[in-house]
Parts: structure tokens; C-alpha cells; sequence
């Protein structure tokens, strides 16, 4: 659904608005690295969407096709990536994750590159770009509804667990 609005509304590509043109998908996930199985998760997200918007006629007759570049889960290497994605003049852009997207976030705006960043930070609550969307919401804002419900439900204890998987 996202994807069918920000296409529609033309993104950085202005063909797909005028009906039937193709529409490229830039992904830049941790395809490698420490992150890899979230990219993994990203990737594999992104093609059921991208199969499905196909399938059922594409953004205003256009088909999504994928550019994938993989950023190894390093704001640096997100850079180098992202410049090879934006050579193809891409449509819209899903990814970074919460790690990379302090390496190119400030790329978006210039560029008018709509962007759906793949990540929760809360560092991210209150930026300013306007050509960047974090798709799923922060730990504090999860944590925060979560409270808000138990509370509404007149609970008086809870437990809340959170883990941050890591290689050690």
C-alpha cells in the first residue's frame, strides 16, 4: 500500500504516474555482515510485496522490478552501495536499516529519493528529512502503546521482555 502511494504520487521517477512505465524498487539491505539475516528478512519482505503488486497489475500497469545492493551492515559501505543504486535512477528506495542509514540519510532530500527506511531507532522519532519513512515503529513507541494498553486494561503488573541478538 505504501508502495502504491508513493508511485503514484511519482517518487523520483515520473513515469509510472503517467500510467503503464516501469517502476524500480532500489533495496539496500545487510545482504552480508553480522546483519545479514535481516536482510535476509528485508529481501525476502520486499519480494512477496513486490510479487504481489505484480501480480495484480502493478502501480498503474507498471511492474516493480528489484535493484538490490547490499550495504554489509556498515554506514560506510552504505554509501558506496547507494551510489550504485541511484546511477539507476530509481523509482523509490526500501532499506537502509536502523545501522546504515546514518551513512546516507542525508542523500535523500537532494536527490528526491523517497525512501522507507527498514528500522526502529529511536534516534529517528523526530528527524527532518522529508523524503525519508521508517517503516516500522521505534522501541520506545512500541514500548509506550504497550504500556498505554496494559494500563487501559486496569493491569497491575506486566513483564516486558526485549532482546538484541548479537554474535558474542
Amino acid at each position: 500500500v505504501i508502495t502504491l502511494g508513493v508511485v503514484a504520487c511519482g517518487g523520483n521517477n515520473p513515469t509510472p504516474a503517467s500510467g503503464g512505465g516501469p517502476v524500480t524498487m532500489a533495496e539496500l539491505f545487510p545482504i552480508s555482515g553480522r546483519e545479514a539475516f535481516v536482510g535476509q528478512w528485508f529481501q525476502h519482505g520486499a519480494k512477496a510485496a513486490v510479487d504481489d503488486i505484480n501480480k495484480n497489475g502493478g502501480v498503474m500497469g507498471g511492474k516493480i522490478t528489484e535493484l538490490l545492493q547490499d550495504t554489509g551492515g556498515d554506514p560506510v559501505d552504505a554509501v558506496t552501495a547507494q551510489r550504485k543504486l541511484l546511477t539507476s535512477n530509481p523509482t523509490f528506495e526500501v532499506g537502509p536499516s536502523s545501522l546504515e542509514i546514518q551513512g546516507v540519510i542525508k542523500n535523500y532530500d537532494p536527490s528526491h529519493l523517497v525512501d522507507f527506511m527498514a528500522g526502529g531507532t529511536s534516534q529517528l522519532d523526530h528527524q527532518p528529512y522529508h523524503y525519508v519513512f521508517r517503516t516500522p515503529a521505534s522501541t520506545r513507541t512500541l514500548t509506550t502503546t504497550i504500556a498505554c494498553f496494559v494500563i487501559q486494561k486496569g493491569w497491575k503488573k506486566a513483564v516486558m521482555l526485549f532482546h538484541t541478538p548479537s554474535d558474542t
